[in-house]
């Protein structure tokens, strides 16, 4: 669902785009459905321009539309809504490239989404850890000028940094732990349920 009143699509729908996409791989691609809504926010002119970039750019939907995925509208109406929800069962299921990594036994810190939120954690802690170095050279400079004020801040401002660091640096190794232990955890039912 996107909203085609939004003027833009920020970084975070952006990455959660990324990710659908690696969670669904392109064989998937031509079961998936694009809709937009919030038309009557719009005018039918800036509407048809929005949706009209989003479907033509790289860093929005082009990709998932080059691959027979398609892109329909809600306008708020039972009969959009019935013929969106038909377009979706016309389609054949497919198995989506997760489930088919996770089934060939490829651990999850394997497959194509975790190595994109991998790459995206990584990129997020290399900012932090440029923030961090900025913000300890401004606090050197504080230092320097014996402006202990300013230092005080900058001093807060590195330890709310790397917080945010620690906190990326383990979110994904704890990610792919939890995930083992809920593996374990299921496997473990089916052992019983076999036994």
């Amino acid at each position: 669902m996107q909203r085609i009143s939004d003027l833009r699509v920020g970084g975070s729908a952006r990455r959660d785009f990324r990710m659908f996409q690696e969670l669904c791989g392109e064989e998937a691609y031509p079961n998936v459905l694009i809709v937009t809504n919030m038309w009557a926010t719009v005018t039918a002119e800036d509407g048809n321009a929005r949706e009209q970039e989003l479907a033509t750019k790289d860093i929005f939907f082009k990709p998932i539309l080059d691959k027979r995925g398609k892109i329909l509208r809600h306008d708020n109406t039972q009969q959009s809504a019935h013929s969106i929800l038909q377009n979706l069962v016309e389609k054949e299921p497919v198995v989506l490239r997760i489930q088919r990594e996770l089934g060939e036994g490829l651990d999850i810190t394997q497959t194509a989404a975790y190595n994109q939120l991998d790459k995206e954690m990584s990129e997020l802690a290399a900012r932090h850890q440029k923030d961090l170095e900025t913000l300890r050279d401004e606090m050197a400079d504080a230092e320097q000028e014996q402006d202990e004020e300013t230092r005080k801040e900058l001093q807060e401002e590195v330890q709310k940094v790397e917080t945010e660091l620690q906190k990326v640096q383990s979110q994904a190794s704890r990610l792919a732990s939890e995930y083992q232990a809920e593996l374990r955890r299921i496997e473990e039912k089916l052992h019983l349920k076999e036994g």
